[in-house]
């Protein structure tokens, strides 16, 4: 790991290529502790491990404080991060104790969690359903508990998943409405099947600019899409990015 500073910050990034792709071939094991450091005016200091989140022989990660500075969410899982099959959510006392696996955990994957402003209850997605998750909501008692996990069924939308939840603290009665107007390959793709080209085409300048992640499987799809639009020049240029880009079934999809 190399951390890099100038005066607006640092960056820390991974150089060794080696080691990138011993991860992402999953070719040994990469395991993950938490630890806390010091803000001390925003000038830090030394990071210790947190008892209970660190140095158990898992990979612990995806840390998430609870307000009002009681308890520490997190997920933890064999090996690696982000996408795990067997992640589940565990809780610790802030500053270190012994770790409990909450009971409102499914068989497939447990993350992306988040803390209600008043410490009581925390939001988080899960697998258990489909390969795409489904948000859930759980009660936190005074003691770190669980309660049994709720569906939350209006979060639900065919054929696409819910991450990243976050609580937003207003009045239950005010209105709250989300624009959703991020572009995804299926957009481009129905407007291809309906016949609208050119609006398949904007579609998918508009993702270009999004600066999306995709995975191999997507590159591919897109790449054909695009060559049955008669655009070749990109069609072969996503259809190089599916050689050089990895498998979602890497990430525990």
């Amino acid at each position: 790991m190399k951390l890099e500073s100038d005066s607006s910050g640092y960056d820390v990034s991974v150089k060794d290529e080696q080691i990138i792709n011993d991860f992402v071939d999953r070719k040994r094991e990469f395991k993950y502790d938490i630890c806390i450091i010091p803000f001390n005016n925003g000038n830090g200091g030394i990071a210790e491990p947190i008892e209970g989140a660190s140095n158990n022989g898992k990979s612990n990660y995806f840390p998430a404080v609870s307000p009002d500075g009681k308890w520490l969410a997190f997920c933890q899982a064999e090996n690696f991060m982000l996408l795990q099959r067997d992640a589940r959510l565990f809780m610790v006392p802030l500053y270190g104790g012994k770790a409990k696996e909450l009971k409102c955990n499914f068989n497939s994957m447990n993350s992306w969690h988040a803390w209600s402003p008043n410490s009581k209850w925390i939001t988080y997605v899960s697998k258990v359903f489909s390969p795409l998750t489904d948000l859930f909501l759980t009660h936190i008692d005074e003691k770190g508990n669980a309660s049994i996990p709720v569906l939350v069924d209006k979060a639900r939308v065919p054929y696409r998943v819910v991450n990243y939840p976050e609580f937003v603290n207003i009045p239950a009665e005010q209105t709250f409405v989300m624009d959703y107007d991020f572009v995804e390959i299926a957009h481009i793709e129905r407007a291809y099947q309906s016949g609208d080209w050119e609006e398949a085409k904007q579609l998918f300048h508009r993702m270009e600019s999004q600066d999306p992640y995709l995975f191999k499987e997507d590159y591919k799809n897109l790449g054909a899409i695009l060559r049955r639009m008669g655009m070749t020049e990109d069609a072969d240029r996503y259809d190089k990015l599916a050689e050089l880009t990895v498998d979602a079934n890497v990430f525990g999809h």
